[in-house]
């Protein structure tokens, strides 16, 4: 059972957008979206787990409070990560956030720290 001391991190959710330049194309950034608590919890185990650790990636569930603003979140997003020793940690979200029928007030979604630029490995 999770309990709100669990939500230990300060996650900023992040969607890519697109500024058109002065010279007809258009550059890419990263704006914030919504800033919420949550906790990440490592995959540990698996073949592929291991084979994605060998690649510099590491695969991680992150789990945050349901609300209709978490709910927006979608897999093209990225999740940035600072943490308490000054680290930006940067994470690819790989599904979209799901309620567990045994946690139901918290939503769950699958996640990848070191993937490509941390939002679209």
């Amino acid at each position: 059972m999770t309990t709100a001391s669990d939500l230990d991190q300060r996650l900023i959710f992040q969607k890519e957008t697109l500024t058109a330049d002065p010279y007809g194309g258009s550059t890419s950034a990263w704006a914030d979206q919504m800033t919420i608590w949550g906790q990440i919890i490592f995959r540990t185990g698996s073949e592929t787990v291991i084979a994605q650790r060998l690649q510099g990636q590491q695969p991680a569930t992150v789990k945050v409070r349901y609300s209709s603003q978490a709910k927006l979140i979608e897999p093209s997003w990225r999740i940035k990560n600072v943490r308490g020793d000054g680290v930006t940690d940067y994470y690819a979200v790989k599904s979209p956030p799901v309620r567990k029928a045994d946690d139901y007030g918290f939503l769950m979604m699958e996640a990848m720290l070191g993937a490509a630029d941390g939002g679209t490995g």
